[in-house]
């Protein structure tokens, strides 16, 4: 984390990871089950194969599960394709209150403007867009729309240039190191997320 030397006026949040908790176990035993995996290890390996690709749009939704079956040596018809989407994005709508709250505390005290830049399928964006959040989140950047995915400097590039903002005017929030090592050397502030304490006082260290 590096320390503020002006204030910042954007705050750039990760979606997955930060605004979410992790699945659940009820979510991987669903996923599993649903794909036709042995275990839940199985399921796992074969969901992150490909997801780059349906992360950028290269896979639409029944694309990414039928590689992700046929990597389990299962069939996937549309009708299972239809229900693993509908998993996946339960599975990743489980929001983390606490940091709800305190992005809801910062835009209203602070007036700080609140971003979204995370590396989503288009079925989960599509979803994101229709929830609560989008009252929030202005813009929600998506990798299916940039085509790019975290931590290219290209997608943070295209977030700076959508948000109109110089990269001191924001701080970044995402729970993988190397993307806010990736956003650090290009001159955003940026934090490690771990959990909503932790995260409550490292904005405090930079915002005062």
């Amino acid at each position: 984390m590096t320390r503020a030397t002006a204030a910042p006026t954007w705050l750039l949040f990760d979606y997955v990871g930060v605004l979410t908790e992790d699945p659940h176990a009820s979510d991987s035993a669903a996923l599993a089950a649903a794909s036709g995996a042995v275990t839940e290890a199985e399921f796992w390996d074969a969901y992150w194969a490909d997801r780059r690709d349906y992360d950028i749009d290269a896979l639409d939704g029944t694309g990414y599960w039928r590689a992700v079956t046929g990597r389990l040596g299962r069939p996937c018809d549309e009708a299972r394709a239809a229900e693993l989407v509908r998993l996946d994005i339960a599975a990743r709508t489980h929001w983390r209150p606490g940091v709800l709250e305190l992005v809801d505390a910062l835009a209203a005290s602070r007036g700080h403007r609140i971003a979204m830049l995370s590396n989503l399928p288009r079925d989960l964006a599509s979803a994101l867009r229709e929830s609560p959040l989008a009252d929030r989140f202005d813009p929600m950047l998506f990798s299916c729309d940039l085509g790019l995915v975290k931590p290219d400097a290209a997608s943070f590039g295209a977030a700076l240039a959508r948000m109109d903002a110089d990269p001191g005017d924001v701080v970044f929030i995402d729970d993988r190191v190397e993307n806010t090592d990736a956003a650090e050397e290009l001159g955003i502030r940026s934090i490690a997320f771990t959990d909503d304490q932790t995260l409550r006082r490292d904005l405090h260290a930079l915002l005062g």
